[in-house]
């Protein structure tokens, strides 16, 4: 049995939190999720399916990068993995292109765009490509230069 996983009655909980009407719930079940960890990556990448939870379910899936207790790369993983899904694609693109990821995960979108033969998740790959190389707000300058050439890359 998984030490942490949907079918558990607190880990329900919080998905369904992240999707309350309430504010406070919304934050403190994705400020829980988000310090779970990696163990969380699964159950939250789900709930980016799910309209009333996903903006929610993406914060703590930046926090949890941000404040150390999730490797990029392991949530990289599954946002890749969620272009594949109509629900998530567009939400999964805009956490890729997010400053806590942004630069690790140029070299997985390219791999991404070049290997799948799904067109959305082309685009998609494309677009959080494109959105890292022009963010001059977030990104600094070698991260946009980075995003820029593999931009090229996927062209030629």
């Amino acid at each position: 049995m998984p030490l942490f996983g949907r079918k558990m009655p607190v880990v329900q909980k919080l998905i369904e939190d992240l999707g309350d009407k309430e504010e406070e719930k919304q934050m403190r079940a994705a400020r829980v999720l988000s310090e779970v960890g990696e163990p969380a990556i699964t159950v939250l990448t789900e709930a980016l399916g799910d309209a009333k939870k996903q903006a929610w379910a993406g914060v703590a899936l930046k926090d949890m990068v941000k404040h150390g207790h999730a490797r990029p790369m392991a949530v990289i993983a599954f946002l890749i993995e969620a272009l594949d899904d109509k629900n998530k694609q567009a939400m999964a693109a805009a956490l890729l292109k997010s400053r806590e990821l942004g630069h690790a995960a140029i070299e997985p979108l390219v791999t991404s765009y070049l290997t799948s033969s799904d067109e959305d998740k082309k685009i998609y790959a494309y677009l959080a490509l494109k959105g890292i190389s022009e963010d001059k707000f977030f990104q600094d300058q070698n991260t946009r230069e980075a995003a820029s050439n593999a931009l090229k890359r996927i062209k030629a």
